[in-house]
């Protein structure tokens, strides 16, 4: 049978007692821990759910103003991302920091790879005279940023190949809340 959801506005403790409570509940989970065990995982992956979503209200939010703004349209992108995940973005530069140096900073990232640069005594540019930037995959491990694979030298021109998708916004969204 379905376990209780919580309602909207309702009190962790008000929820708690009232799952406890539930005959259906009762008989699924005979015992008292196991019991209050469902009861609080379904309590915290609710609370979850509703981060995800308002944090995603403020974005689209963003989004609609940037497009209101802009002429030429927009894309999910650049300084938008940047500034909606700051947390993540965050995060990500303190690993890059860790593997290139206190000089890396993170200059663009989706919800698998980040894009940085590294200042090497105030230069940014290689032999050419081109900026040098760095692209390497990352991934999310006990609520920590995990740099994946070697750096991969690329050029700040294909930092986003294509625009975001509503599955990777809602990936990114997730990857914020578990840094936190």
């Amino acid at each position: 049978m379905p376990i209780p959801k919580p309602r909207k506005k309702e009190k962790q403790t008000d929820f708690i007692s009232r799952c406890m409570d539930n005959e259906v509940m009762k008989a699924d989970y005979p015992k008292q821990k196991q019991r209050a065990g469902v009861c609080y995982s379904t309590w915290r992956a609710s609370k979850k759910k509703e981060g995800v979503i308002m944090k995603l209200k403020a974005i689209l939010a963003k989004l609609q103003k940037e497009k209101k703004d802009s002429k030429a349209g927009y894309r999910c992108g650049g300084l938008l991302i940047r500034e909606a995940f700051f947390s993540l973005r965050k995060e990500l530069e303190a690993a890059i920091r860790v593997k290139a140096g206190k000089r890396s900073y993170v200059q663009d990232f989706s919800n698998k790879e980040v894009i940085y640069v590294v200042y090497n005594d105030g230069q940014t540019v290689d032999s050419d005279g081109e900026d040098i930037y760095y692209k390497v995959p990352y991934k999310i491990k006990n609520k920590a940023i995990e740099l994946s694979g070697e750096p991969e030298k690329v050029s700040r021109e294909i930092t986003y190949e294509k625009e975001l998708s509503a599955a990777d916004l809602v990936d990114l969204i997730d990857i914020e809340i578990q840094v936190r």
